[in-house]
């Protein structure tokens, strides 16, 4: 037993400094690793907005990668997260230059993401631009992930939303200034902490800018709910 005890007593240090390696913290040019899952406390929030791409992952690829289009150099800040938080993954506050056109980043899959055994079809993206004070709407440049190759044309969009509290919602889209939406749809009710995805199949759709709205009402006090999301549509890979 003392021999047992001991040996545990050894390896105590190498576990601890295992779990600590994965704790959210400074690596290279970006923050990552296991933080507190935090409940939302605004109405409704953007958890994720992404192209929609069917890629492998097997085996498992030693870089991440993702790109997202700018139609215009910007400051980004750029977020990906678990959208159902298993161990509350997050990687953020990325130390770099976004330009005009497609951006590429990428990050090593040995830090985190391979040990925590995360399946990278399962995060979820946020590239938003910075929000003036007091603007409503969110601006958005939709991410794609991808392993070794990239699609050739932007066919469809993945955006994933929680709410705060049970409510029930619709959205629509909408095309630079025209008032009429493009197209509308019902998202029924969608439970507290729960996201939900609205998808777009954007193939027929031109390039230029968009914005999708989500609106309805909390259930318990029937108070409206509304989130303005902007993002601009590029359907091609140059």
């Amino acid at each position: 037993m003392n021999r047992l005890i001991l040996f545990v007593l050894c390896l105590l240090p190498s576990m601890l400094l295992a779990n600590d390696a994965l704790h959210y913290q400074a690596r290279n040019d970006h923050w990552e690793g296991v933080t507190v899952d935090v409940q939302t406390t605004e109405d409704i929030e953007l958890v994720s907005a992404i192209i929609q791409y069917q890629t492998t992952w097997e085996p498992a690829p030693t870089q991440s990668k993702i790109q997202f289009y700018l139609p215009e150099a910007a400051d980004i800040d750029l977020t990906i997260q678990e959208l159902r938080p298993k161990h509350a993954y997050k990687l953020d506050r990325v130390k770099t230059d976004w330009k005009t056109g497609w951006n590429t980043y990428e990050w090593a899959t040995k830090d985190v993401i391979n040990p925590l055994e995360l399946n990278i079809a399962h995060l979820g993206a946020i590239a938003h631009f910075k929000q003036e004070e007091g603007e409503e709407s969110l601006t958005v440049a939709p991410v794609i992930f991808y392993n070794q190759s990239l699609p050739t044309e932007i066919k469809g969009y993945l955006f994933a939303f929680k709410v705060k509290d049970s409510a029930t919602l619709k959205y629509s889209i909408y095309q630079g200034t025209n008032m009429l939406p493009l197209i509308e749809g019902d998202l029924g009710k969608q439970s507290t902490g729960e996201p939900f995805v609205v998808f777009w199949e954007s193939e027929a759709a031109e390039a230029g800018h968009y914005e999708l709205i989500v609106e309805g009402n909390f259930l318990d006090s029937a108070l409206p709910i509304r989130q303005s999301v902007r993002f601009y549509h590029q359907p091609e890979f140059h």
